[in-house]
């Protein structure tokens, strides 16, 4: 997870990140910090880069740093809520290999009561765009106990787009409560729609309840590493931080550092019924491995029947 910044231009309830970006003294890596970071990360076994925020493409140096790790040999992901995709796409054109834009409804009043006034019609634009230039890209939405009342609209208008819908559980934050386990029970029906897709491992973990302590699932700052737009390394996640490292120009000497934090990674009495599955899902497959062969096994097949091109 590499957060290149906090900033964003949406002010959705059921992120709290963005407020980060207003915290005394903060700051985001020079273009030299990333590549260094960059070159480093082959050397520590990472093959998976997640640029992330925030709004991602708000970041200064984002066209550079996604070159940067392509050419490193490095997969890439993106997800943007679509403000400044149309105006980027050509210069993204290739440099991310799992484009996704963020879609909560397929009313354009609702979806703009998350993400904020004109924001669908950029996703419709955003679409066109990576149409027209060959970019691969699915929509993603992040559903709430509330946004389940819009989820057979959004099923159809991905049916419709002939477009991947990836169906992600809210988590819960301070400013807002994570889906319930009745709603992972309905987002695992929903899955089964032939547009859409959803990690089952994920969606088990919330009807048991979340991460215990006790037992943790949870390998975050193992499985994951999470750099902070100030280049240090966080453990075991950015949200349940225990512990701030500065890289100061040693990426593998910052991370080792963090090694003994991120190995109580879910066992913090703050871990406890954590669902954060943008760091869990490198580990959830060590719990439910079934579920997460289903979900890759539907999420490939989904893919190559394509639409999302």
């Amino acid at each position: 997870m590499y957060y290149v910044t906090l900033r964003c231009t949406a002010r959705c309830a059921m992120c709290d990140v963005w407020r980060g970006a207003d915290a005394p003294g903060y700051r985001e890596q020079t273009l030299a910090e990333v590549q260094a970071n960059l070159h480093a990360l082959p050397r520590l076994g990472v093959r998976l880069i997640d640029f992330t925020g925030g709004e991602p493409l708000l970041f200064a140096h984002i066209l550079d740093a996604l070159r940067c790790a392509r050419q490193m040999g490095m997969r890439t992901t993106l997800t943007t809520n679509c403000a400044l995709y149309p105006d980027l796409a050509e210069e993204l054109c290739g440099l991310v290999q799992h484009l996704q834009f963020s879609c909560e409804a397929a009313d354009a009043a609702a979806h703009d009561a998350v993400r904020g006034p004109g924001s669908h019609a950029r996703v419709l634009e955003s679409m066109a765009c990576a149409r027209r230039l060959g970019q691969r890209f699915n929509l993603v939405a992040t559903i709430t106990d509330a946004a389940l009342a819009q989820l057979d609209t959004l099923l159809a208008f991905a049916a419709a787009q002939r477009t991947v819908l990836a169906l992600n559980p809210c988590f819960a934050s301070a400013h807002q409560a994570g889906l319930s386990a009745a709603g992972a029970r309905v987002l695992m029906r929903a899955a089964r729609h032939p547009w859409a897709v959803a990690d089952h491992a994920a969606l088990a973990l919330i009807a048991d309840g979340g991460n215990q302590c006790a037992r943790p699932v949870c390998r975050a700052g193992r499985a994951t590493m999470t750099i902070t737009p100030d280049n240090q390394i966080v453990a075991p996640c950015l949200h349940h931080e225990q512990q701030r490292v500065p890289i100061a120009g040693d990426l593998a000497h910052a991370w080792r550092t963090t090694q003994e934090v991120a190995a109580r990674a879910g066992t913090y009495e703050v871990c406890r019924g954590c669902t954060l599955y943008c760091y869990m899902r490198a580990s959830l497959y060590r719990r439910y491995p079934l579920r997460t062969l289903r979900s890759l096994t539907k999420y490939c097949m989904t893919r190559l029947r394509r639409g999302s091109a």
